[in-house]
């Protein structure tokens, strides 16, 4: 379990190379009368990281601090703080804060996610609030309501901020009464606000531009993830087909675990047959790169022989040839809805409660889509493995 705290990383953050048992459990005693954590501390990993000490050393610290009565050993939980005495009396006003809550560490996520987060730490900081990040995928896994009980009781924020959280999850939070935001689509009985980019209209949209050009054979490829993000463009995907006049042909929306592998025996397949798609649909650009490399690699022509169109944008996108068809949105926008609706959360307005702000992007044509041009297939010909 990972998860990053603040600390002063000056004298007092990191003990010193003299007597580190010594050192160390002066900082483990300042960081508890500073608060910086409440009724448990972090695992040895992330203490012995953040102190720049062997786990040896910090045992050491420790096990004196629970002969002080200090600390206690909760095995297997961890170990409790239970020395309220060692606390200043009353602290001179209210650290205000916010937790980030996220599988996976900040340099993971897509650039232009990372730059929004960011965009929200300045906007908080302003406002005098301090953004702090847990990232581990222990706190989205089965059976981790635990975790997250010991999380939130050890970490007292005034809102959190789900990212990439699934349904139980935000669910989680909603029934605790925990103050939080999601970074992401609700879909499901948690009444949690939420911020997203609107893939439903994204989706239909894309498609529709596609049905327009002539295309009738259209794949949306979609991950294998359950986020209301995904099941949205599934929708709006489907809308799209459904309300067409001419109703010749199909289209398919296809779930497809992320890796090299997945995808290109999934292209493989797509494509090796008489009756492949005209067109692609992706969920972003990572999808976007695999798909465009694999098929250039087959000498495929890009939009010639097929129409490829992003549902999302990252600035990477701006170095490819030809330009991508996708859409783009606007970091700070993004952001300061976030902002706004953390805000509301902690000042407990009435009617935030499950509050969605959905953000259309831009569309931007770019030139990675035309009417199909390639070779004209049979439509009575059947298709064998995945149907289109």
């Amino acid at each position: 379990m990972v998860h990053y705290f603040h600390m002063n990383t000056s004298a007092d953050g990191i003990p010193q190379r003299r007597s580190l048992v010594a050192q160390t459990i002066k900082v483990i005693k300042a960081g508890i009368d500073k608060n910086f954590w409440h009724e448990w501390l972090p695992g040895e990993r992330v203490l012995s990281e953040a102190m720049q000490v062997s786990r040896t050393t910090l045992r050491r610290a420790i096990r004196a601090l629970e002969e002080e009565g200090v600390l206690r050993a909760a095995h297997p939980f961890g170990t409790r703080i239970v020395a309220e005495g060692t606390r200043p009396a009353r602290r001179e006003g209210k650290t205000f804060s916010v937790g980030l809550l996220v599988p996976v560490p900040l340099v993971e996520l897509r650039p232009k996610v990372a730059v929004a987060i960011d965009e929200l730490r300045e906007l908080l900081g302003e406002r005098g609030y301090r953004l702090r990040l847990f990232h581990s995928g222990h706190y989205f896994t089965s059976g981790a309501f635990t975790r997250l009980e010991r999380l939130v009781t050890s970490n007292p924020h005034d809102c959190w901020v789900l990212l990439r959280a699934q349904e139980k999850t935000k669910q989680w939070f909603h029934d605790r009464g925990v103050p939080a935001v999601v970074l992401g689509t609700c879909v499901r009985a948690a009444r949690l606000p939420f911020v997203d980019l609107d893939y439903r209209r994204i989706c239909r949209h894309a498609t529709t531009q596609l049905i327009k050009l002539g295309h009738e054979r259209i794949v949306l490829l979609i991950g294998e993830s359950t986020r209301g993000g995904d099941i949205a463009s599934i929708e709006g995907f489907q809308e799209a087909l459904a309300g067409r006049k001419n109703n010749t042909g199909k289209g398919r929306a296809i779930r497809v675990h992320f890796s090299y592998e997945a995808m290109h025996s999934l292209l493989k397949r797509l494509f090796a047959r008489t009756l492949r798609p005209t067109a692609l649909l992706l969920p972003d650009p990572y999808y976007y790169l695999l798909a465009m490399t694999y098929l250039r690699d087959m000498g495929l022509r890009i939009p010639r022989d097929v129409s490829l169109l992003c549902r999302s944008d990252d600035i990477f996108l701006e170095y490819i040839t030809p330009r991508p068809t996708r859409y783009l949105f606007d970091s700070s926008a993004f952001s300061r809805s976030l902002f706004d609706l953390i805000i509301r959360t902690i000042n407990k307005e009435r009617n935030v409660a499950g509050k969605s702000v959905l953000i259309m992007p831009r569309f931007e044509p770019g030139a990675t889509i035309g009417p199909p041009g390639g070779k004209q297939w049979p439509r009575s010909e059947k298709t064998k493995g995945i149907a289109l």
